[in-house]
């Protein structure tokens, strides 16, 4: 299973980012980063080009699924297909879909928002489907609402009552709606649940932005004048390299129980990523396997790791 998501650069969005990376639990590992001007953020161009250098990288005998949010439309599935992955994404807005077995006509097609009312807290797996009537495609659809949870954004200055801005409001709306994910249809093993819980494992390509720019959390892109995209390639690379020892450190600390010197108290529940305890790790100086160790675990990975790696039927 590979991520695949857009991200900004810099704050005037002059430079983004197109990455492709693998959910190894809470953050992603990066196989492949590529700087683009802003302007061509979310292009078929750019995306193709980026197609084409993933391609590279995978072995001919490897069958990837692709998962990406609402910003990558039928373009982006089809170039996908083309190369004999499989996909999984999300339908947002006016997109209109229709069963496949019922004629094109102007009458069958519906707005894919008035499938939100069949939604509910369990995976609900839709008839095959065609979606954008322009340039029909044939997929899966999986409907799915989650539950509520009665999170409110406070007002600043009086803490009491919950913030009207706009951008909260936009946040809340967007949080509320239900997922409507759409799957190549050479996806009909996994089930509908499976393919929510696939789709649920974007957010952490999210979480890795965050360390990526954030001066608190990680690597403090965001302080960087760089201007260059060259440059900014450099810097990317040197941040894929540090994350791949943290997480080899992770591995270790973990294997060892090291890994519970982070833990304020004994909890089933994992509180810290693997990243983020090889960091801690590296940087307080704890005793450590020999790096031989690291990659002796490298070549036969856990069963705990390769499930979060791959689709499990």
């Amino acid at each position: 299973m590979i991520v695949i998501d857009w991200s900004d650069l810099k704050p005037d969005k002059s430079w983004c980012l197109l990455r492709a990376a693998v959910p190894i639990g809470g953050r992603t590992l990066t196989l492949l980063d590529m700087v683009v001007a802003g302007k061509q953020q979310g292009s078929p161009g750019a995306e193709k080009r980026f197609l084409q250098q993933l391609r590279a990288l995978i072995p001919d005998d490897v069958r990837p699924i692709l998962v990406t949010d609402a910003g990558f439309r039928t373009p982006w599935f089809r170039a996908v297909s083309a190369m004999g992955w499989d996909w999984v994404g999300r339908l947002r807005g006016r997109t209109q879909v229709k069963p496949q077995d019922v004629p094109d006509d102007a009458v069958q097609w519906i707005d894919s928002r008035r499938l939100h009312a069949l939604a509910s807290n369990r995976a609900r797996a839709l008839p095959p489907m065609q979606a954008n009537r322009s340039d029909p495609l044939d997929c899966r659809l999986v409907l799915y609402a989650k539950t509520r949870q009665g999170r409110q954004q406070r007002n600043r200055r009086s803490p009491a009552k919950v913030s009207r801005a706009s951008s909260s409001l936009k946040a809340a709306a967007r949080e509320r709606e239900p997922w409507l994910i759409v799957a190549s249809l050479q996806l009909h093993a996994p089930s509908a649940t499976q393919l929510v819980n696939l789709y649920a494992q974007r957010m952490q390509i999210e979480l890795a932005f965050r360390d990526l720019k954030s001066q608190r959390y990680g690597q403090a892109m965001e302080d960087s004048l760089t201007r260059r995209g060259e440059r900014l390639q450099i810097l990317l690379l040197l941040n894929t390299l540090a994350s791949f020892a943290s997480w080899l450190a992770g591995l270790g600390c973990e294997a060892t129980g090291i890994a519970q010197w982070l833990s304020p108290r004994s909890s089933t529940r994992k509180l810290y990523s693997t990243p983020r305890v090889g960091r801690e790790a590296l940087v307080r100086c704890w005793p450590m396997e020999p790096v031989s160790r690291w990659l002796e675990r490298l070549r036969a990975l856990p069963d705990a790791v390769r499930e979060q790696m791959t689709l499990v039927l």
